[in-house]
């Protein structure tokens, strides 16, 4: 093969795979934005319901969930070590009425592989089997991926709050959300490779500490926690 035909060959590979990447990410950005928040008269029922920490609109919309009668109980996953149920009460004044009750606060998820664990071990002490999953607009798909992978028994039923991320209902979007959606698409992509390397047993609450044991070449083990580092340095 002449040095010029493997330049196109080269050229050709590349462009396809530029092709692919933009239509992955296109189709991304259209499965995120069709998951409207349901109207509640017509939600469905779930066991509990899970709040993946990063905004106060998040929380605010899980306590609506639970107030709704939809699900028994609320998970807050991710919670900072320094806030406590009170200050959060504070935050969301219906948080009280159930604080007491109904609300469960986690302190061991740093990230999203984090928040999926500790749904896992809730969702297990609870014996629940389907939750409502509250988080926002760009971050469900890589959230309900984490979660599958960990309990793929488990019905999940997707909730977004798309006020903190849906600035434009239009898919031209802003500087700020095609930033938004295209690091949340590439660690989408991350996230299901990292599943080919890494089992569900061997994720840990700081999404690297037992992936390189997890596996069973350096290889392996050096790609699979860069994988989590990365994932965690873009958070």
């Amino acid at each position: 093969m002449s040095h010029r035909s493997l330049d196109r060959l080269v050229w050709a590979f590349v462009l396809l795979a530029c092709v692919l990447f933009g239509a992955g990410f296109i189709g991304f950005v259209r499965a995120a934005r069709s998951l409207e928040r349901p109207d509640y008269t017509r939600m469905e029922n779930a066991d509990g319901v899970v709040v993946l920490t990063g905004g106060q609109d998040r929380l605010a919309e899980g306590v609506e969930v639970l107030a709704s009668g939809h699900a028994g109980r609320l998970l807050i996953s991710g919670v900072n070590p320094n806030t406590s149920a009170s200050d959060l009460a504070h935050d969301v004044p219906k948080f009280k009425a159930y604080m007491d009750c109904c609300i469960d606060l986690g302190y061991e998820a740093h990230n999203t592989v984090g928040n999926a664990e500790e749904t896992q071990e809730w969702t297990r002490r609870n014996r629940f089997e389907s939750l409502i999953v509250v988080t926002s607009t760009s971050h469900m798909l890589r959230a309900l991926a984490e979660l599958h992978h960990v309990m793929p028994g488990v019905r999940l039923v997707p909730h977004v709050v798309q006020s903190e991320d849906a600035r434009s209902e239009s898919y031209l979007m802003s500087g700020y959300d095609f930033r938004l959606y295209f690091v949340e698409y590439v660690k989408f992509l991350m996230v299901n490779l990292r599943f080919f390397l890494v089992p569900a047993q061997a994720l840990s609450s700081n999404g690297v500490s037992k992936v390189a044991g997890a596996t069973h070449s350096a290889g392996r083990a050096d790609v699979a926690q860069g994988f989590a580092l990365w994932e965690m340095s873009v958070s």
